[in-house]
């Protein structure tokens, strides 16, 4: 009977260290929330405390730039729809495929779900 939780450990371990799996440490972003990868182009901005939609944007640009490496131009869509409920988080995608319609904040003369991970990076600034 023993055996059986260390193989479990040895398979999924064999599994996480072939590359199968999106199990990685969370991300944590200069204001300080944490970033979840969910799959290789989508990524999760848990609640963590008092934030406005301009926190988990910040915190959206501040991962593709510093942990996924990817250049400023890189589009970051909205997949939560807005608004968000309190306490809740937002769930953002590379792929304009998975956009709701707007990305929650007033941009003037902007339309759509996503935006430059510079300009959602440096939302970090006006925080």
């Amino acid at each position: 009977m023993r055996l059986w939780p260390a193989l479990g450990f040895v398979l999924a371990s064999a599994t996480l260290g072939a590359g199968v799996g999106t199990a990685t440490a969370p991300f944590w972003a200069q204001n300080g929330l944490r970033v979840v990868a969910v799959s290789p182009d989508a990524f999760f901005v848990p609640f963590g405390g008092k934030s406005d939609v301009q926190a988990f944007w910040c915190a959206a640009g501040d991962y593709v730039i510093d942990a996924m490496g990817l250049p400023g131009v890189t589009q970051i869509y909205r997949v939560s729809a807005p608004p968000r409920r309190s306490g809740a988080g937002i769930s953002f995608s590379l792929d304009p495929a998975q956009a709701t319609s707007t990305t929650g904040m007033f941009l003037l003369g902007h339309t759509g779900a996503g935006v430059h991970a510079r300009f959602a990076e440096s939302l970090c600034s006006a925080l």
